[in-house]
């Protein structure tokens, strides 16, 4: 076989995969982004308590204001960071429409293993103690609130409280001063 005849061959190899491909491409495609916007959800769902959330229609990245299909806001997500005992805990805090929390989920932290971990909700459901609290509830018992410390991780746990606090405060304050929220997600009703 020439040179030229096994140039044209492989051509029409490449041809058929890249084709090939393309068709594979188009028919996952939407199947993809529907796992991705789920993957993304499902922490919203967690901090919100709220599974309808998990059809949230617009962004799925905090910060949000979360509205159901009426325009009335329902909840407010975004993301808040500590200083733990390893570096940056980034916390994500989900507010109902009465200013009280609804969740707090470590989304990523490098916290002692066994110790300073309980705060991810694979390990332990300390940080599930902040569900329904107001901000005036958000402290250590030690400080007169009502979240125990992590007992070995004072350290974390006084960041992660500290944090949630400092958070509520800058979302009092956003809330305060704007007349109207704009809806960044809805869900239906």
């Amino acid at each position: 076989m020439s040179v030229v005849a096994t140039a044209w061959r492989l051509g029409e190899l490449g041809a058929v995969a890249a084709a090939a491909l393309a068709g594979v491409d188009a028919f996952t495609h939407a199947r993809i982004e529907a796992n991705e916007h789920r993957v993304t959800l499902r922490p919203l769902v967690d901090v919100t308590g709220d599974a309808r959330v998990a059809n949230l229609r617009g962004p799925s990245v905090p910060p949000l204001t979360i509205c159901s299909a009426s325009g009335t806001p329902l909840y407010r997500v975004f993301v808040h960071t500590a200083s733990g005992y390893a570096g940056r805990i980034r916390l994500l805090i989900g507010l109902d429409a009465a200013n009280r929390l609804t969740g707090v989920r470590a989304v990523s932290h490098r916290e002692t293993t066994g110790i300073g971990d309980a705060i991810d909700t694979a390990r332990s459901s300390w940080i599930l103690r902040f569900n329904g609290l107001s901000a005036d509830d958000v402290a250590l018992t030690a400080d007169g609130g009502r979240i125990d410390a992590i007992s070995g991780a004072s350290v974390t746990s006084r960041a992660v409280v500290e944090s949630v606090r400092g958070a509520l405060a800058v979302a009092s304050s956003d809330a305060a001063g704007a007349p109207a929220r704009n809806c960044s997600g809805v869900i239906d009703e």
